[in-house]
């Protein structure tokens, strides 16, 4: 509760209560090292409006006069200078007592009379304007709002003008907040998902806020109407946020294809966790390979609002085609998504996944569970390949490896053995890739393309360097390689 004292000529007082809605100092997934999260006073909706965190409650960021604490409990900017709760103007007419003032929506003001400008009892006085009654909850916010009362004829009277926080339905978070954050003030379930706000918030104020990108749709062609599809992602949905990238690869905007709904930036609203980015490709006469279009994380931003982080992946790439349909004798063709500049990789027309493993007794035996849900069928006895790229196993005796199935749970996981001739290392679990050597790897996209004999590519299995036809290579020899994805970025045909 925050009160402004008003001698009806100089006399002000300030008290304040503990915000409802805390518990964090810092931002979730943002605390310093050697620091503990925990509360500060601070009411952390508030906190994460303004991205006021960690702040003295006790100090005046914007040296305006209010403290940090009393700017929170009335629920304006503590960068703002003057962005407070002030008395604009006061007037004495007649038995009226008007006074100007900005107010919060969802924030609760009265006015309050006493004979002695230290109480100690304080009544509340009955507004005529913008309400009858003791009690103004604004639904907007104001900047020039008039509170008036009726002062008796012949009488003196110290007046305060006191905010506080209410919490109209009883769920835990104050009705300023909700407002906030787009919910119902009235309402304990806004969206009736059958989650109380006050546990959603809770929840929401609990997650670190960081944003992905991936790829749910890379490969889109001119004959089709269906366009390639990158979606921003983010792991929490408490405030709006605008996600920024660059636009860069082989492909070009307006001639080439259409973005929607941006080249650079995109909004994900309050409550919503994903935005989808569409690449629909432009028809041309030119016979032409895959062309990339790749967009790139720059940051995210939110107003006055804590921005959240960028996380992994922080870019993502489709691939343009000229058409969908084989012409000519045809190729089959197999693409995957992975691979290694190092030979023995398993990731090489393989993919990536995790592990899990249990060294046995005796301590040379042990056993590895990876998750795997399909396409292709595993059985017992087959082979596969293991490169392990975090956890104990990730070291020389153990990577790029075969290993067999002992156990198949279908659909969910598969396990292989593992021995060596001295102990081996203790617990653990972590990243890997696999590819099966007992049959082909499934790919991601098998297909018959068309087979164009001007291509020539070297370097790393994803290709280093590709020159098309007319490309100035004395080199470039038919390989009988499909041009249609062989110079697609992060993709390999086998």
């Amino acid at each position: 509760m925050f009160t402004r004292n008003l001698l009806l000529f100089l006399c002000l007082t300030l008290t304040s209560i503990q915000a409802a809605t805390d518990s964090l100092k810092w931002p979730a997934g943002q605390v310093p090292n050697g620091q503990t999260n925990g509360p500060d006073t601070l009411d952390d909706v508030w906190q994460g409006v303004f991205n006021a965190w960690a702040l003295d409650p006790n100090g005046d960021a914007d040296s305006d006069g209010c403290s940090n604490s009393i700017e929170a409990i009335v629920g304006t900017n503590p960068f703002v200078a003057n962005d407070c709760l002030k008395i604009g103007n006061m007037i004495i007419s007649g038995a009226n007592v008007v006074f100007t003032m900005k107010v919060e929506a969802g924030k609760k003001y009265r006015v309050l009379q006493s004979d002695s400008p230290n109480g100690p009892s304080w009544t509340a006085v009955t507004m005529l304007s913008p309400i009858n009654g003791t009690i103004y909850i604004p639904s907007a916010d104001g900047a020039n709002v008039n509170l008036s009362i009726t002062r008796a004829a012949g009488s003196r009277k110290f007046y305060r003008v006191e905010t506080s926080d209410v919490d109209t339905d009883s769920d835990g978070v104050s009705d300023w907040a909700e407002r906030k954050l787009g919910l119902n003030p009235a309402a304990t379930d806004s969206d009736l998902d059958g989650v109380a706000d006050g546990a959603f918030v809770t929840a929401e104020l609990g997650t670190p806020d960081v944003v992905t990108i991936s790829a749910v749709a890379p490969f889109a062609s001119e004959d089709s109407a269906d366009p390639a599809e990158i979606v921003i992602s983010r792991t929490r949905k408490l405030l709006s946020a605008t996600v920024n990238y660059t636009t860069t690869g082989t492909a070009t905007v307006t001639s080439d294809f259409s973005i929607t709904p941006s080249t650079t930036s995109i909004a994900l609203p309050a409550g919503t966790l994903s935005a989808a980015i569409d690449f629909t490709p432009i028809a041309d006469a030119l016979v032409e390979g895959g062309e990339s279009v790749t967009l790139t994380l720059t940051s995210a931003t939110n107003g006055t609002a804590t921005p959240p982080t960028l996380g992994t992946p922080n870019n993502a790439s489709i691939i343009i085609t000229n058409a969908t349909a084989a012409t000519g004798t045809g190729l089959m063709a197999y693409y995957y998504d992975t691979a290694s500049t190092t030979a023995a990789d398993a990731i090489n027309f393989g993919q990536s996944g995790t592990y899990t493993y249990t060294r046995g007794s005796p301590t040379t035996t042990g056993s590895i569970v990876i998750p795997y849900t399909g396409p292709a069928t595993v059985a017992v006895g087959n082979v596969v390949k293991i490169s392990f790229t975090s956890g104990n196993l990730n070291n020389g005796l153990y990577n790029h490896a075969n290993y067999n199935v002992t156990a198949v749970n279908a659909g969910v996981s598969m396990t292989l053995a593992i021995s060596g001739a001295t102990a081996l290392p203790t617990n653990s679990s972590g990243n890997c890739s696999f590819s099966f050597q007992s049959f082909p790897h499934p790919a991601v996209i098998t297909r018959v393309d068309p087979v164009v004999n001007n291509d020539w590519q070297h370097g790393t299995p994803n290709g280093g360097v590709l020159a098309t036809h007319g490309a100035p290579r004395l080199a470039n020899f038919p390989d009988d390689y499909s041009d249609t994805y062989e110079n697609a970025a992060g993709r390999r045909r086998g």
